[in-house]
């Protein structure tokens, strides 16, 4: 079985990521943290990587992103 990852939020600081990782995981879920050396290498990528949003992506499982996307609202 393959788990499917979805990207819940696009930053362009990889220390507020990695804090919001931080508080997925304290619930209990998996999440990780994916495009921070590009942005931080090159942070044109960063800008343009991720449409203007930023390229450094917060991802979880498929199955978990209402309830994670739901603990990020109170965080």
């Amino acid at each position: 079985m393959h788990d499917e990852f979805v990207v819940i939020g696009r930053f362009f600081d990889s220390g507020k990521a990695h804090l919001l990782k931080t508080v997925l995981e304290s619930h209990g879920i998996d999440a990780f943290v994916q495009g921070e050396f590009t942005g931080t290498l090159e942070p044109a990528f960063s800008l343009f990587g991720g449409g203007g949003k930023g390229g450094i992506q917060l991802l979880v499982r498929e199955e978990d992103a209402a309830e994670a996307r739901a603990i990020l609202e109170d965080a």
